[in-house]
This record gives structure tokens, sequence and C-alpha cells, in this order.
């Protein structure tokens, strides 16, 4: 089963424990896989998920993806923190945050407007007085 934005809709606890039911071999006995892509760095977890079993993904500058696994990163423990590890950057895959060039094209997209109908409750709104505030 490959499943894209797997943590989409679903709760962290959810996600995990669905990841657990398919490491089970009294559930799932017949073997089947799970592929799935997601933002949430809690399920990159060595008690859950093996080396093996994780990869990244990088975009260079042109926008050309780089997928690479967890067990081509020389020096990595089986027991490492692999999502502490993840986020301080070390296996890249680190979205560039510009957060000036995010406040120019929040502004040029929302300045002036109260409502926009896209939105859902109107967070687009929101999310750029939030960069606004930290911005200050």
């Amino acid at each position: 089963m490959a499943i894209d934005e797997f943590d989409a809709k679903l709760h962290p606890n959810l996600t995990r424990k669905i990841v657990e039911l398919f490491h089970n071999p009294r559930i799932n006995s017949r073997n089947a896989q799970l592929v799935f892509v997601t933002h949430d760095s809690n399920l990159l977890d060595h008690n859950l998920l093996r080396r093996d079993q994780i990869c990244f993904v990088q975009k260079d500058k042109y926008g050309a993806s780089t997928l690479t696994s967890l067990v081509e990163y020389k020096g990595v423990r089986n027991d490492a923190s692999y999502e502490k590890d993840y986020l301080r950057g070390k296996y890249g895959a680190i979205p560039n945050a510009n957060i000036d060039q995010a406040i120019r094209h929040a502004k040029r997209l929302f300045v002036g407007k109260k409502h926009l109908p896209f939105c859902d409750q109107n967070p687009c709104t929101t999310v750029y007085q939030l960069v606004v505030e930290l911005k200050k």
C-alpha cells in the first residue's frame, strides 16, 4: 500500500499505530508493505522504523529531488535519535525557509484583503499576520 501525505488527516498517534500494525506479524500475516510520504517527524523513531525503512528527499536549486536512505549516511547508529538529528539538519531534506522572501510573497497575496475565499476560516491571513509579528 502506498500513501502520500500519510499524516495529513490523521492524529500522530494514529499514524504511528498504523505503522505498528504493519510490523505486527500476527496482524500482518501476509507481510504487506506500507510505503508512505509524511512530514510527521515523530515517526523517525528507531523503535518504530529501521534505518533501511527511512528515506529523505532533498531538492536542489533547480527543483530536482534526490532520495537518500538513512542507511547511506555514515556513522548513524541504529539507536540514534533520528528525529532530533533530522530536525537539526544532519540528513539534509530541510526546507529552505527564507522568511524575508515569504513575507514579501505574503504581502503581495494578502495586503488589503479581509477574507480570501479559497481559505477555510481565513487561515492564510492568520499565517500572514503571524509571520509579520515574528518579523517585528
